[in-house]
């Protein structure tokens, strides 16, 4: 069954679907659809959880193994497959009807998708999930919705804006869901009173570590290495929540990562500045998005967002390695210093 991404909650509650698929080119819409899908979930007792990475190479044996050697002290289990742009081949659409056709009944899937074209919505694999588990596409909000997109987010929050203020936020985002939704959190503590004028607009963006966290991609992907090194370490000692900055980071990497792919499958790089959804790569962006998609090898790209999942871990405990570290190590990596990796870096806080 079909279901907007606003409704999952609704749906979920009057029946907890086994299979869930939510696919589209929206990142941040994806990512709020998936922690309404993780939120239902929990609250129904789903107590354990894997993330699978699925690119062209990925060996489905290995997921068959885990499901069937599942911890039997978890009553019902959860497993997150993350499909990389191009991972859909035939092979692996074939191994996963057949993955789910034999999942046990305490089990729940949620798949992460880009965008699923038409012809592939009327193949086998996709019309079992739609029919026996729940399909939710994210539409993206094209350049010319992004200002009604964040009044109606305003408001949902008790927030009012006027034009020349939503105008000046619309063009300081550039088109970035993920900035705007987070600078709008900030908003709701800023204006007590729910007006949002254009002073408090100005003053906030520019103290925002979120947003500084977009000037911090700009300088990896201008190869700034100094300015990196020296951007994080100021967010650190300001005292500022890593998970926050990593939010905005992940978003532009994984963006780059989807870019790389479809280089890398024979599209120039004007059809794919062309091609993006919103937000769109603006014109002063290109020639630095440019330079750092050509600065690294096709396999490169898979392996930053292990990184990043490693920066996930030590930013909620998970391992004793030092968070800011590895974002350091990240950023430099992208920038063009691949091999840096100073010796105890990744250990030392």
């Amino acid at each position: 069954m079909q279901c907007r991404s606003e409704h999952i909650a609704t749906t979920l509650s009057q029946q907890l679907y086994s299979c869930i698929l939510i696919y589209g080119d929206e990142l941040l819409l994806q990512q709020e659809a998936a922690d309404a899908v993780r939120g239902k979930l929990k609250q129904a007792g789903v107590t354990e959880r894997k993330i699978w990475y699925i690119d062209k190479e990925f060996d489905w044996q290995q997921l068959t193994q885990h499901e069937q050697n599942l911890s039997l002290f978890s009553e019902k289990k959860g497993i997150e497959l993350r499909f990389q742009k191009g991972a859909l081949t035939a092979h692996h659409t074939k191994a996963l009807r057949q993955f789910i056709a034999t999942l046990s009944p305490d089990t729940y899937v949620l798949m992460l998708m880009g965008k699923i074209e038409r012809n592939q919505q009327k193949s086998r694999w996709f019309k079992d999930i739609d029919t026996n588990g729940l399909t939710v596409p994210i539409w993206p909000i094209t350049a010319a919705q992004l200002p009604a997109w964040i009044r109606q987010r305003m408001l949902q929050r008790q927030l009012t804006i006027d034009d020349n203020t939503l105008t000046l936020m619309t063009l300081q985002l550039e088109g970035n869901l993920l900035a705007a939704a987070q600078e709008i959190d900030k908003l709701v503590l800023l204006c007590p009173d729910g007006v949002v004028t254009e002073q408090i607009v100005t003053d906030s963006m520019a103290d925002n570590a979120r947003f500084q966290s977009f000037i911090l991609m700009d300088k990896v992907m201008q190869g700034q290495v100094k300015q990196i090194s020296r951007i994080i370490a100021l967010l650190r000692a300001e005292g500022n929540e890593l998970l926050a900055i990593l939010s905005a980071v992940s978003w532009s990497v994984q963006r780059l990562v989807n870019m790389a792919q479809a280089l890398a499958e024979g599209e120039t790089m004007a059809q794919l500045f062309q091609q993006q959804k919103p937000p769109i790569v603006w014109d002063k962006a290109k020639a630095m998005t440019k330079a750092i998609l050509l600065r690294h090898p096709t396999q490169r790209w898979p392996q930053f967002l292990l990184q990043l999942a490693a920066i996930d871990r030590a930013a909620k405990g998970e391992s004793n390695l030092c968070p800011w570290s590895l974002l350091e190590i990240l950023c430099i990596n992208l920038a063009g210093q691949d091999n840096y990796l100073t010796e105890g870096k990744a250990n030392g806080y």
